[in-house]
């Protein structure tokens, strides 16, 4: 039987200062969670239903109004989507693991867009969109869309995920909450080459991104 993944948003939110041309924001998970205990990720986490009321974007189609009803009743009864399901409700054929692909537009990735500014507030107290609706386009400019991963049927963490890039102007200083030990602002190439415990969608992510040398140069590789 083919196992489940849940639906899930991470947000690599990155800046640079005078010394550092490239910096991203990693957080410590405590070391009691059941999910990446005691690892450094991005921030993030499941999509909930709250992330597929339909009053959070302007300007829906008939259609899509449609399935985001039958997705917060399925969100409810299992309190997260079922990320199998969720492209069986948007049409969209389901791509098979590490494979690289793109939507042919933003509406299927909105749900996880909420959820990715839900999570950064939630976890770093950091606010990168609304945390009211309605979403508008202009809000998800703010928002680029790195690409999507989700594990192999052994992993332990079955979450398919997409990755947000979100630019922040100045380093700041996050807020520990309940869902965060420990923080840090460090360049993709310091991470990679220390002891930190990183997960295995971080470590992938931050070798994407070790690929360029600036924050510049990430912007202007995934900005919409």
């Amino acid at each position: 039987m083919a196992p489940d993944y849940r639906a899930a948003a991470t947000v690599v939110l990155m800046t640079d200062t005078p010394t550092d041309p490239l910096l991203v924001l990693l957080i410590q998970r405590p070391r009691h969670f059941r999910a990446f205990a005691g690892q450094w990720v991005f921030p993030g986490g499941a999509v909930d239903s709250t992330d597929t009321d339909p009053r959070w974007i302007e300007g829906q189609t008939k259609s899509v109004a449609g399935w985001e009803k039958r997705a917060r009743l399925a969100a409810a009864r299992a309190g997260a989507l079922d990320a199998r399901d969720y492209f069986h409700r948007m049409g969209v054929p389901y791509p098979e693991p590490w494979e690289d692909w793109r939507p042919p537009d933003r509406r299927p990735l909105w749900p996880y867009a909420v959820a990715a500014g839900r999570e950064t507030q939630e976890e770093v107290g950091l606010t990168i969109l609304p945390t009211s609706p309605p979403l508008t386009g202009k809000h998800l400019d703010s928002l680029a869309y790195l690409g999507r991963l989700f594990p192999p049927p052994t992993a332990p963490q079955r979450f398919d995920t997409r990755f947000f890039l979100v630019r922040v102007p100045t380093v700041r200083t996050p807020h520990k909450s309940s869902e965060t030990a420990d923080f840090r602002w460090i360049s993709p190439s310091k991470a990679l080459a220390g002891d930190m415990a990183l997960s295995q969608p971080t470590q992938y992510v931050l070798i994407r991104l070790n690929w360029y040398e600036t924050a510049d140069a990430v912007w202007q590789a995934f900005a919409p």
